[in-house]
This record gives structure tokens, sequence and C-alpha cells, in this order.
């Protein structure tokens, strides 16, 4: 969460954060997708030793916003879940 971080960072640093909550998956499969690997991270530090990166960063993958026509943007047909419907899961309304 990136609420409260820009007290300590401050107007000429940068905040890697996640605001947005809903995502499961093993913790890699998180990191990977929301951007939170060493070179990512990295790379956002050495921009905002160069100057050219200030405030919260987006994650790589948008979060729970409306699914593009077509699908979820970061599903594939095939995928675990993709395809529900109410008469095949129960649980999916």
């Amino acid at each position: 969460m990136s609420l409260g971080w820009d007290r300590w960072v401050g107007d000429e640093g940068a905040i890697v954060g996640l605001d947005h909550f809903g995502a499961s998956a093993p913790a890699g499969t998180i990191f990977e997708k929301f951007g939170f690997t060493v070179d990512r991270v990295t790379a956002v530090a050495r921009g905002v030793l160069d100057g050219s990166v200030r405030g919260p960063q987006p994650t790589l993958e948008p979060g729970h916003l409306p699914a593009p026509r077509g699908g979820h943007p970061s599903l594939d047909p095939g995928d675990s879940g993709v395809g529900r419907t109410s008469s095949t899961d129960p649980g999916h309304s």
C-alpha cells in the first residue's frame, strides 16, 4: 500500500506499492504480474537517482478494472477458472 509513504519518500522519491486488492496466486506469480521484481524495483531506484522517476509507480497489471471486451487481461483461454458459468461452477455467479 503506497498510502502514507509519501511522508518518508518526499517529492524527490518514488513509491513501489500495491493499492488494490483481491488478486490470488502464489507469491512469485503475484510479484511478477504486478512488477515487484528485482529488475523493476532496481529500474525505479535508478530512475529516482537520475531524476526521471518520481511519485507512486503504477503496477504492471491494472488491478480490478473492468475486463476488456473478450476476457480478462491476464488470463488466456484454457487457464484455470476461465469460462466458468453458474451451471458449471455453483460458486460462480
